[in-house]
């Protein structure tokens, strides 16, 4: 788990977010004020960072850093975990 908060925190400040804005339960839109520029960057270092592909379907689940670490979880988890 805490690779997957490692890895998250990283690509949370290549999306351009400063570190004092990273919070567990911060709203992506509403909160940390993700565009649709900044969202689909973060979707896409999400899916290359862990090796994974998002369906559209799940997106409106990652709305919060907590629900993204996870669904990371779960997810990674079906693959034999994060290598």
């Amino acid at each position: 788990m805490r690779r997957i908060k490692l890895k998250l925190y990283k690509i949370l400040r290549n999306v351009g977010l400063e570190r004092n804005h990273i919070n567990m339960f911060s709203i992506f839109n509403e909160e940390l004020r993700l565009d649709q520029f900044d969202e689909t960057c973060y979707l896409y270092y999400l899916e290359n960072s862990f090796n994974i592909s998002i369906p559209d379907k799940d997106v409106p689940q990652l709305r919060t850093i907590d629900n993204t670490i996870d669904y990371l979880y779960n997810k990674t988890a079906q693959f034999g975990g994060l290598n």
